[in-house]
């Protein structure tokens, strides 16, 4: 009574256990994902800003390029200036970029004559604002002269108080300055959107002169650019189809540019700075991802992948206790056939060490995979793959585990199938396609030809796991390059599956044993296919709960196998 309270007792102590480091194993991997992915996003925050950063300094070197060409030259004419800032070539190869131009320093009395000057070659010029300050800093010259930076042309820039600071830390410093937020004159269109500027002082020395007085009194004017914030930043990461962040810039509180779309309950949000030609800018990092997914669901993979094991295992021994019980019982009132329960014996004996290889190889596959998970040194397709493969191992347990219920179902007598009148045809078809990547990805060539209206009284569910386990052993048994056909059709009052292989065949010796339970051609501890010999006897058992028969046939090793099951025709 003892021993029979303990067997009983033993599945739900190993079921409890594996329970139990399943839960540590799910937290663990819960943990080190959610970390990999804070890191992941951390990386992005860098390189993001890096390329923000990037690419402004690419434009203020441009600015001060351009600086440079003017006073090398003070007598430079307009034109030839515009003609270099054409041969920029700005709008496609400085995205975001809206032009380059220069303005002036020029006394108020002079501007009727500069009006006059540079309406020869530009009539609608005019300098505006009016204002009483005694200078003017009119823009003179902006490329590329579109329906934007026309409206710009002729602004006097130091009656704004936003550009007097920056032009005149531009001038005092004599270093790039870049403004705060603005609204640009260029805004013509109803959506008005924010944007900043970026001037480089202009002195007649043709460099900086050391003092503060001397910079002030040697300055004759800027060159500068206009940003759009929206265009810059489309012109950085338009690329980008999913990037993985997004941010907010602030200038001094002000919002200078949000990114479309950021979710309103991201996984990580970091806050930053950068400098731009003086001006701070606040940076929110927000992650575009929300929630946890990936971890809640490489947490879920390995949970789920502890109860399949568990339940297996619970199942096994379930299974084991039984045959052994069967087993002992049998041996007890049959000693005659002791010869017959020693070979019973040793099949169950193969068939333990099968399953506990078929339990070992899907199990290494989801703690090595976990354990590398672990690291938080997988990249994002490394980790996809990762999980693809834990979740292909849970599935082949779960098949262990089903052949293993239809086995205990067989072997209690409540194997039950629901009979209706059903076409053969969509069924097969269901399993083809079902076993049809299995066969492509090992390079056997699939072919069938299936007969229409050909109707038997049968569970449509249960037909289909007869043919998907008959075709899923031919693909597996079938070397590349090899070919697997199936047909229905109908001989005399028989309707017929046939399923018909290239495979390695079948030794005649075995053939006996086909359909015999926990028997395999092949099962030693190298043996090169998986399964644990149920499918056969399952099929089998299937078949004639249907009313019907099913015979093997094969030359031989090597030279395939053909598989034929027969049931009672129904009329159509």
């Amino acid at each position: 009574m003892a021993d029979s309270t303990g067997d009983r007792a033993l599945p739900w102590f190993v079921f409890g256990v594996f329970v139990v480091l399943t839960g540590l194993a799910t937290i663990y991997v819960w943990r080190t994902t959610r970390d990999a992915d804070r890191a992941r996003f951390m990386n992005a925050v860098q390189a993001t800003r890096d390329d923000i950063v990037g690419r402004l300094d690419a434009y203020i070197d441009l600015l001060t390029a351009t600086r440079g060409l003017v006073v090398s030259n003070p007598a430079l004419p307009r034109e030839e200036l515009r003609q270099y800032i054409r041969s920029l070539n700005i709008q496609s190869r400085y995205p975001g970029l809206q032009g380059i131009g220069m303005l002036l320093r020029i006394p108020r009395e002079d501007v009727p004559r500069l009006e006059s000057e540079i309406r020869a070659d530009y009539a609608p010029f005019r300098v505006y604002p009016e204002a009483r300050s005694p200078e003017a800093y009119p823009i003179v010259l902006i490329e590329p002269l579109d329906r934007r930076n026309k409206v710009a042309m002729g602004y006097d820039m130091f009656t704004n108080p936003v550009r007097r600071e920056a032009m005149q830390r531009a001038r005092d410093t004599g270093r790039p300055a870049a403004s705060a937020r603005v609204t640009l004159v260029q805004e013509i269109d109803p959506e008005r959107k924010s944007g900043f500027l970026i001037y480089t002082p202009l002195y007649v020395t043709g460099t900086t002169p050391d003092t503060l007085a001397e910079r002030r009194a040697a300055l004759f004017g800027f060159v500068y650019t206009p940003f759009r914030a929206p265009d810059l930043f489309a012109g950085i990461f338009g690329s980008q189809e999913h990037p993985e962040i997004g941010f907010e810039i602030y200038d001094n509180r002000e919002l200078l540019h949000r990114t479309k779309d950021l979710p309103p309950d991201p996984r990580f949000v970091a806050d930053d700075s950068i400098d731009v030609a003086g001006r701070k800018w606040s940076i929110r990092w927000i992650s575009r991802r929300v929630g946890f997914g990936p971890a809640l669901l490489l947490a879920a993979a390995t949970f789920a992948g502890g109860l399949i094991i568990a339940s297996l295992l619970f199942t096994l021994l379930r299974v084991q206790l039984r045959a052994r019980a069967v087993a002992e019982s049998t041996a007890e009132r049959l000693r005659e056939s002791e010869a017959e329960l020693q070979r019973a014996s040793r099949s169950k004996d193969e068939f333990l060490a099968t399953l506990s290889h078929e339990l070992r190889t899907p199990m290494t596959s989801i703690m090595g995979w976990t354990q590398m998970l672990g690291t938080g040194e997988l990249d994002a397709a490394t980790q996809k793959e990762a999980v693809e493969a834990i979740l292909h191992s849970g599935t082949l347990q779960a098949q262990l585990i089903d052949d293993l219920l239809d086995l205990s179902r067989i072997t209690v007598g409540n194997m039950r199938i629901e009979m209706q009148r059903v076409e053969l045809a969509p069924i097969v078809l269901a399993a083809i396609e079902t076993v049809r990547p299995a066969a492509h990805a090992k390079g056997v060539q699939l072919a069938w030809e299936l007969a229409p209206d050909v109707y038997v009284d049968g569970d449509d569910q249960r037909l289909q796991q007869i043919t998907w386990n008959l075709l899923s052993n031919a693909v597996k048994f079938t070397s590349s390059g090899g070919s697997v056909r199936v047909a229905v059709f109908t001989d005399r009052r028989d309707a017929v599956i046939e399923v018909v292989d290239s495979g390695q065949g079948i030794d005649p010796e075995f053939m006996p044993h086909l359909f015999e339970r926990f028997r395999q051609a092949d099962s030693s501890s190298t043996r090169t296919h998986t399964g644990l010999g149920l499918g056969l006897a399952i099929v089998r058992h299937l078949v004639e709960l249907h009313g019907g028969t099913i015979a093997a046939q094969s030359g031989g090793a090597g030279r395939g196998a053909t598989f034929r099951v027969r049931l009672p025709r129904r009329a159509a």
